[in-house]
């Protein structure tokens, strides 16, 4: 691929943010003739889809979906990629920006790195994919099949540094490197940045951070993906064994009165919470209660309030000749 500062200035797109809406914006604009740069602050494209299990309304699988995507992403001739880069500062007008990027190293000549897992297999501390739930590794590929493919390293949490780069049979580990800066010119900018996902640390109330078993809704669905810590294993962080009950407790850290909650609705949680209950029973059945702890249920999207109503009763194939029966839910659980 070309470097970016070599694109026709008034044919070229930043796109800022490489999840799903980043990926599908450039893919549409290479497909109109144009150049796309997409720079994201993470060792790898994907956003946060990459760390769920599967998508609300269909329930399907989430990587089989962005996996074409991600690699066709990556070898179109017109889009390049700036991982593990943030902008720094935007000038200029429509049809002629001048852009700063910012690039942090990630210490892998992407040339060189072949993805083998040496370094994994040399430092037990280092790990694939278990970010929220393991922040111990100097080495960390987020997910499967990940693009880049190749690792990323944290020299702060690395005490071996000259043990790490000789583990390396490729020689593709780079230590000396050092942030870059490099300015663009582009005729447009697409944001695309997603969003932040809340981690109530600071609420003791709720225990999480302090009982390893109270996970955020990301976390739950990392333990229940194929690509996750446990391989798709339902267990419980403390003691490894399956939960009988679950709870999720809605609008954490949003429609809430005190300094550090937002007043409004995240719009997604509601559906978010309702997916994971129903895989959960899907996959479980009356082996495992679910209930919703929630103040009002917002479905604001397209088959989302279908999905909700779904989800409130468990129907069952009627007999022949017979209409649908469903049954209503137990008491608090929304589930029969």
């Amino acid at each position: 691929m070309a470097e970016p500062q070599q694109f026709e200035p008034d044919n070229t797109v930043l796109v800022v943010g490489g999840g799903m809406a980043g990926i599908q914006t450039a893919l549409d604009l290479a497909e109109a003739g144009r150049h796309v740069v997409i720079v994201d602050q993470s060792p790898a494209i994907g956003g946060l889809m990459t760390r769920l299990d599967r998508t609300f309304p269909t329930n399907n699988c989430d990587l089989c979906t962005l996996s074409p995507n991600l690699s066709e992403g990556n070898r179109k001739e017109r889009i390049h990629l700036l991982e593990m880069t943030e902008v720094a500062e935007v000038s200029g007008a429509p049809g002629d920006f001048s852009v700063t990027l910012r690039t942090n190293p990630r210490h892998i000549d992407l040339d060189r790195c072949t993805a083998c897992g040496d370094c994994l297999e040399k430092y037990p501390q280092a790990v694939r994919f278990t970010p929220g739930l393991d922040h111990r590794a100097p080495t960390c590929m987020r997910y499967p099949r990940a693009t880049p493919q190749a690792f990323s390293i944290d020299l702060s949490q690395c005490e071996d540094v000259e043990g790490l780069v000789a583990c390396c049979p490729a020689e593709a580990i780079r230590p000396a490197e050092k942030p870059r800066e490099q300015t663009l010119r582009c005729g447009a900018v697409v944001l695309a940045t997603g969003a932040t996902v809340n981690e109530p640390v600071d609420d003791p109330f709720l225990g999480y951070g302090v009982w390893p078993d109270v996970v955020t809704g990301l976390e739950y669905e990392q333990i229940l993906s194929a690509t996750g810590p446990t391989q798709g294993r339902l267990e419980r962080p403390s003691d490894g064994k399956r939960p009988q009950r679950i709870a999720w407790i809605q609008c954490v850290g949003s429609r809430g009165l005190r300094p550090d909650e937002v007043s409004y609705c995240s719009s997604a949680c509601c559906m978010f919470s309702i997916k994971e209950a129903v895989v959960t029973k899907e996959r479980f059945g009356d082996a495992i209660e679910t209930t919703i702890f929630y103040m009002d249920i917002r479905t604001s999207g397209k088959d989302y309030e279908l999905y909700y109503q779904r989800a409130r009763w468990w129907c069952w194939p009627p007999a022949s000749g017979s209409p649908t029966r469903c049954a209503p839910s137990r008491a608090g659980s929304g589930w029969t």
